[in-house]
């Protein structure tokens, strides 16, 4: 579990602060905010600073606390079950537009063949988890790009 200093450096880097800007959204002085982000500094932020910087960082105070999943992991996994669902849908509906040209010859000669099973296929894969989705829709993409003719 990621430390409260783990997760204050963490959110100021990641949203493109200086530890100047940073301490003057928190209300103290530079040398503080500093001490929040060491392993040597101080052992326990102040809850009100927690609170403040979790306004700051659109996050909850859980997550500052080391409470809660890391929230990159889970916009990583909103944007890849997300793009999952896209690239399903464009597959299966035939939006061609969408996917690349070498995809849309080769999908174009199975699209027949395809037809039959993409019931079962969608059945099966509303019982995945995104990960499992983007799996198999990479599967499919790298035997489609891969058909020989």
């Amino acid at each position: 579990m990621a430390k409260v200093n783990q997760r204050m450096r963490e959110l100021r880097e990641r949203n493109h602060y200086t530890i100047k800007e940073m301490s003057d959204k928190l209300g103290v002085s530079v040398a503080t905010a500093q001490r929040y982000e060491s392993d040597k500094g101080i052992k326990t932020v102040p809850y009100e600073i927690i609170e403040k910087a979790a306004k700051i960082f659109d996050v909850e105070p859980s997550y500052i606390m080391g409470w809660s999943s890391d929230i990159q992991e889970l916009h990583d996994d909103f944007l890849q079950h997300q793009k999952t669902n896209e690239a399903i849908t464009n597959f299966l509906s035939g939006d061609y537009d969408k996917i690349s040209e070498k995809t849309q010859n080769n999908t174009s000669v199975y699209r027949a063949e395809y037809d039959d099973i993409t019931t079962e296929l969608i059945d099966r894969l509303n019982e995945m988890s995104p990960r499992q989705k983007m799996k198999v829709v990479d599967a499919i993409m790298t035997l489609l790009d891969s058909a020989v003719y």
